[in-house]
């Protein structure tokens, strides 16, 4: 599971796991401190061929320094502690003590993304507008891998531009079954999601998500 390197993250510092179900539609996913883009992303998982692999979205920026701690409160809400000394963090205060939490709101936001043998299923808060989803021209993919080493980061390699032949939205309207062509084994897919609405005419929050695909499915089921 990788979080693409100066895309969604510089330098990943604290993990946390929601069990409250009080942190919105976000419930069982993990949130993942970004000390240099002084911001937090999510990630969501699943099982394939016995190897774990998902998604990571953006979900909180402008934090005010790099965070380094993260814990859930007992009523649901994010703590989140850093500093910048030694470091420099976009936020750009020196150090920093922020709580964020769920208002009932609910963002307009794709939720998770799961492999299939030909594609990926993803997921949204809300209903989707059925015409803007089935448009296969909402979508962009793109993939690479990287050179693991000891190196800080690595140049993204192998890159590989695939199609979204077709866009099949569920009866729900709550997700798209994206038909994608080829898939890499081993490397990050960035799905854009640009062309999306809702049915109220909105555009996503963060309308993009980065798959690791360490396994292709064999068939449609996955942990």
């Amino acid at each position: 599971m990788l979080i693409p390197h100066n895309r969604a993250g510089r330098s990943p510092t604290a993990i946390v796991f929601d069990r409250s179900g009080k942190f919105g539609p976000f419930g069982r996913q993990l949130f993942v401190a970004e000390h240099t883009f002084s911001q937090i992303t999510r990630i969501s998982l699943e099982k394939v061929n016995g190897l774990y692999q998902g998604a990571v979205f953006p979900f909180i920026s402008g934090l005010e320094s790099g965070p380094i701690g993260l814990v859930f409160g007992p009523d649901g809400s994010l703590i989140v502690t850093g500093s910048a000394r030694g470091w420099g963090a976009k936020g750009g205060k020196s150090f920093h003590f922020e709580r964020i939490r769920w208002r009932g709101k609910l963002p307009f936001e794709p939720l998770e993304i799961r492999a299939q043998p030909d594609g990926f299923v993803v997921t949204f808060t809300e209903p989707v507008d059925p015409q803007t989803a089935a448009n296969p021209a909402s979508y962009s993919v793109e993939a690479w891998t990287y050179l693991h080493s000891k190196a800080y980061g690595s140049e993204e390699l192998d890159r590989v531009i695939p199609t979204v032949a077709q866009a099949n939205v569920s009866p729900d309207g709550l997700s798209v079954r994206l038909l994608v062509s080829p898939l890499t084994r081993g490397h990050v897919h960035e799905i854009k999601l640009d062309g999306i609405r809702n049915r109220r005419g909105e555009s996503l929050v963060h309308p993009i998500g980065w798959y690791t695909l360490n396994e292709i499915p064999t068939s449609q089921a996955a942990e």
